[in-house]
């Protein structure tokens, strides 16, 4: 990489031009009391900024860094779900966790506060109801299906660092902070629900058809792509557990929502799943 790390000064004054350091009286949750607050949401909430802070950060950590074992959230809640997805079936899934205080039952709202650029993304999500299987069963995926249910999910995205799947691994971290929240319809069992490996489906966003038809799931099945992931993951941020909810990648691509405006999907045999941008 080429990007610089940014000089403590520097970052303040991006903190402070980009109106994320806020100054009053704070009431943290810890407890404590503060003049100032950084809400770095508003300042990831701009990709340029959002790109230049995840480059100076991956550029900062040296390379033999240990991956974390754990995210502890105070604020937000501990890891309520995931997100993997994968490009192609052989491919290894990606992973990150989902903080617990960002995942909503359909319908759901979201203010602007939380939701500043209101990206949204259609996507087959999957809960685990049981614990899982050990990864080296012989007979893991059957097992594990036999502990899974399905639903529709709205990943609402707060912005996009630039670069797509290209964007060096460690800049991807910064994916976590700078989406908004997951939103869930009902659930079903997986023994219900039609072949994961396309869907057929509607999206609308603001009233206006998005997408209309039969697509294919990303990285070619969304119950294998929750199996690859459920033997990767092992204990890395306390691992997958009953009652997590993993969602495998999106259908239809990043969309824009307006403010006021409500973004529904509906995917045959799945059911239906919406989230509206109060202004």
């Amino acid at each position: 990489m080429n990007a610089a790390v940014i000089a403590p000064a520097e970052l303040e004054r991006i903190f402070v031009d980009s109106g994320a350091l806020l100054n009053g009286h704070f009431a943290l949750s810890s407890g404590l009391h503060s003049g100032q607050y950084f809400q770095c949401a508003l300042l990831l909430s701009e990709p340029a900024l959002a790109e230049r802070l995840g480059l100076s950060l991956a550029e900062s950590v040296p390379a033999d860094w240990p991956v974390p074992d754990a995210v502890v959230g105070p604020a937000l809640g501990g890891v309520g779900g995931w997100k993997t997805g994968r490009g192609d079936p052989d491919a290894a899934p990606i992973m990150a966790p989902i903080l617990g205080d960002t995942l909503r039952a359909a319908p759901a709202r979201f203010s602007h506060a939380e939701a500043r650029q209101r990206g949204v993304e259609l996507e087959i999500a999957l809960r685990l109801e049981d614990a899982p299987p050990p990864p080296d069963a012989p007979d893991f995926a059957r097992r594990l299906r036999d502990r899974v249910s399905v639903a529709p999910a709205i990943e609402v995205v707060d912005a996009r660092v630039a670069g797509g799947a290209g964007a060096d691994p460690l800049l991807k971290l910064a994916d976590l902070q700078i989406n908004a929240g997951l939103v869930a319809g009902p659930a079903r069992p997986l023994s219900a629900a039609p072949a994961l490996d396309a869907a057929t489906l509607r999206w609308e966003i603001g009233g206006a058809v998005a997408a209309e038809g039969r697509l294919p799931t990303p990285g070619g099945d969304a119950f294998a792509t929750f199996c690859a992931f459920a033997r990767l993951v092992g204990a890395h941020c306390g691992g997958l557990k009953a009652g997590q909810m993993v969602t495998t990648g999106s259908l239809t691509g990043l969309l824009w929502a307006l403010p006021g405006a409500t973004a529904r999907g509906e995917i045959a045999g799945l059911g239906a799943v919406s989230v509206t941008f109060t202004e």
